[in-house]
């Protein structure tokens, strides 16, 4: 809701109504949504070696530095998340370049365009230019190039600033590969392209945009690739698996991959060869490693396709602690599987829990601390996944002992072969005056186990050991995504209803819950650990099942009551909406869809026959 909230919604600051909004418009209307233009430029890239700080061991240094990282995000199994496996991408829009001679001017016009389209399409364009005679004896010059048509210009622009021709500055390359960026002057440049063309110059743009894409672009592309294509990941349970002896096309049986590869690769691309293909190969108990790089040929002209990924030195950027055995040997890495019998391998932590999973299947949990030798050198190998799948993920402290981690394992009754499925990493703060809050950082389940079940048994878990520590308030999740959210939900709404039967049972008799007062609250607090925010929205939901559509009080009262709570968590992002109206517009689109979200988490639990 928050992050619907933010995209929907803008303003000027007001100060805060002393009333709660309530509307109850039963047909929305979405509004238009604000874009604001910025300026792009295009640069020839290359690679360049850099010495940095290592981020699991700060005196070591290593070469490439990687992109940086974003916010923490919790993520996700299949049950609670939709993880792309073998995810594609739309094809790419790309711009044509104007070639220029070398004295061409490399100085940038106004980069702030207008934003609406008027009665003159380019008038505002023509203002600018006209206001500016150097700027117009610059274009005077590009525009007499027998390669810059006006309908070129115009395609250049909307292409690499992707808006209209209305609000953009041509951009011009020069022979740095900088860009230029010119006013247009809409009088002299672009009168031929209004008159013999039909439809508005941004569709015409637009429909180019779609089917334009010369020859040198199409040559370029075998150079260009779209990274999560072609890195594989692969969990190896048996050396036989590497010998092509299995049935998955000559690959082990638990092949997939990445969700995100931004964080290794710029731009999740990897450049300078056709065909590439990186194969991540991890012993499934142990993590021992093995990289494998390939790909059919390397570009000619490295500058022409904007230099050449060292895909090997980016990879070997996180596999490099002593504490990650890995090897870019095939050979070496079979002998090592053949040589680790499944009793070899001892997982790390405490043995909390198991369960079965299937008729040949069963699932450990261990749990330890990070920085404990065996835990921390066993997480060392596992924290690139995080970055394959996590948005945002960053190395954590590994020496810090306040770290603790959950680990999951699949163990085969056959052959007693344990494989790692998942984790979750949690941090304990202080909670005034004398307890801990425990917060959930990273949820991970890999993509071969998701769908089973196994994330929630993981948290259910994380609950259980939580509840036998006194000093523990509640447990909290760092900025869930929306998946792991409604997994959470499901969780602690079959907590709530069976520790709180009874209370229950009474409100199905009377057809409504008693209010939720503070020692309600604080005997559901203690008994289930949750967070006082994550309770009143699982009482909403047990509100919301027995609330009667039919009787438009009650309903009303009912989204008072919910409507209250959204206000006051998004006061500083509404009262920033001048107009009450449209306040409360934006306030009733956000119940609305919680309602939604709501409807859902009750047809889970009355399948599951919670209620």
């Amino acid at each position: 809701t928050q992050s619907t909230l933010n995209t929907m919604l803008t303003g000027t600051k007001r100060p805060l109504s002393t009333t709660t909004p309530e509307t109850e418009s039963s047909s929305l209307q979405t509004p238009p949504s604000v874009s604001s233009s910025s300026s792009t430029t295009t640069t020839t890239t290359t690679t360049i070696a850099e010495s940095v700080h290592h981020p699991t061991h700060p005196d070591k240094k290593t070469r490439l530095q990687p992109s940086s990282a974003m916010s923490a995000t919790a993520t996700q199994s299949k049950q609670t998340t939709s993880t792309k496996v073998n995810a594609s991408r739309p094809p790419r829009r790309r711009a044509v370049l104007i070639p220029v001679s070398s004295s061409t001017s490399s100085s940038g016009g106004n980069a702030d365009a207008a934003s609406s389209v008027t009665a003159s399409p380019f008038a505002a364009e023509m203002a600018r230019a006209q206001s500016s005679l150097e700027a117009n004896a610059a274009l005077s010059a590009v525009a007499t190039s027998s390669s810059a048509t006006p309908f070129a210009l115009a395609m250049q622009v909307a292409t690499q600033k992707k808006v209209s021709p209305s609000s953009a500055s041509v951009s011009v390359a020069s022979s740095s590969s900088s860009l230029a960026q010119l006013p247009v002057s809409a009088t002299s440049l672009f009168a031929s392209l209004l008159k013999p063309q039909s439809g508005s110059a941004s569709s015409i743009v637009d429909d180019l945009m779609e089917t334009e894409e010369d020859e040198e672009d199409e040559e370029r592309s075998e150079w260009d690739v779209f990274a999560n294509d072609c890195v594989s990941l692969h969990l190896v349970e048996e050396a036989a698996e590497m010998k092509g002896t299995d049935t998955n096309n000559g690959q082990p049986a638990m092949s997939f991959h990445p969700e995100l590869t931004h964080q290794i690769f710029d731009d999740e691309r990897i450049l300078g060869f056709k065909n590439p293909r990186v194969d991540m190969y991890y012993a499934s108990d142990s993590l021992y490693s093995y990289m494998s790089f390939e790909y059919d040929e390397l570009t000619p002209d490295p500058q022409e396709c904007r230099g050449v990924t060292d895909v090997g030195a980016k990879i070997k950027y996180y596999l490099e602690p002593p504490d990650n055995p890995s090897t870019t040997s095939r050979a070496k890495f079979i002998q090592v599987l053949e040589s680790s019998p499944p009793e070899a391998f001892t997982p790390p932590g405490t043995l909390l829990e198991q369960y079965d999973l299937s008729d040949n299947e069963t699932v450990e949990i261990y749990k330890g601390q990070v920085a404990e030798p065996h835990m921390r050198a066993y997480h060392a190998r596992l924290q690139l996944f995080n970055l394959w799948y996590i948005d945002g993920a960053r190395y954590i402290e590994s020496g810090d002992p306040k770290w603790h981690i959950y680990l999951a394992f699949r163990r085969r009754r056959s052959s007693g072969r344990l494989s790692l499925a998942g984790w979750i990493t949690a941090y304990p703060f202080f909670s005034y005056p004398q307890s801990l809050r425990t917060r959930i950082s990273q949820v991970l389940v890999l993509p071969p186990f998701q769908g089973r079940g196994l994330c929630a048994q993981l948290l259910r878990a994380v609950y259980r050991d939580q509840l036998r520590d006194e000093r523990v308030a509640d447990l909290t999740v760092e900025d869930p995504s929306p998946t792991f959210q409604r997994l959470r939900d499901v969780v602690d709404l079959k907590n709530l209803c069976r520790e709180f039967a009874p209370l229950l049972a009474r409100a199905s008799a009377t057809g409504q819950l008693p209010p939720l007062h503070g020692e309600l609250e604080q005997s559901i607090r203690k008994r289930l650990k949750l967070w006082k925010g994550q309770i009143r929205r699982c009482y909403e939901v047990l509100r919301f099942a027995l609330v009667n559509r039919s009787d438009e009080e009650g309903y009303r009262a009912y989204r008072l009551y919910v409507k209250a709570r959204l206000y006051h968590r998004n006061e500083e992002t509404l009262s920033g909406i001048e107009n009450p109206v449209e306040r409360k517009r934006q306030l009733d689109i956000l119940y609305r869809e919680l309602e939604k979200e709501y409807g859902y988490l009750l047809d889970i639990l009355r399948k599951s026959k919670t209620i």
